[in-house]
Parts: C-alpha cells; sequence; structure tokens
C-alpha cells in the first residue's frame, strides 16, 4: 500500500469519515458526582418545600377569607 493514494484508491481518511457518520454516537455515561449532588439538592428541597407549605396554605387560606 502507498502511502499516496492512486487512481484506484480510497483515502483512509476519507475511509475514517464514512465509518464515522455511520455509526451510532455512543450515549454518554452521567457523571456519578453531578448525579448525587443533584439528588441531594433535591432531597433538600423536597424539605424545604415541605416545610413552607403549611404556612403558605395559612397565609392563602385567610387572605382567601378577607376577599369581598
Amino acid at each position: 500500500m502507498s502511502v499516496v493514494a492512486g487512481k484506484n484508491e480510497i483515502p483512509i481518511t476519507t475511509l475514517r469519515s464514512w465509518v464515522l457518520k455511520k455509526m451510532p454516537e455512543k450515549p454518554r455515561l452521567p457523571d456519578l458526582k453531578v448525579s448525587q449532588k443533584l439528588e441531594k439538592e433535591n432531597q433538600e428541597l423536597k424539605v424545604e418545600n415541605e416545610l413552607l407549605r403549611e404556612p403558605l396554605k395559612k397565609l392563602l387560606w385567610r387572605n382567601w377569607n378577607r376577599l369581598p
């Protein structure tokens, strides 16, 4: 095989680009540290939402009763 492509030869770079176009992309695996951090943050927000739910209900109920 010669370094320079002849008339009937297809350059290796062309073959490689064809193969890469036809291959499906590999799915990226999520970064576990980021995933764990987001999961922890999600849990903290759920707790915060639960703590704020009752005062918000009371406030809304109080204001709802004041409407004319």
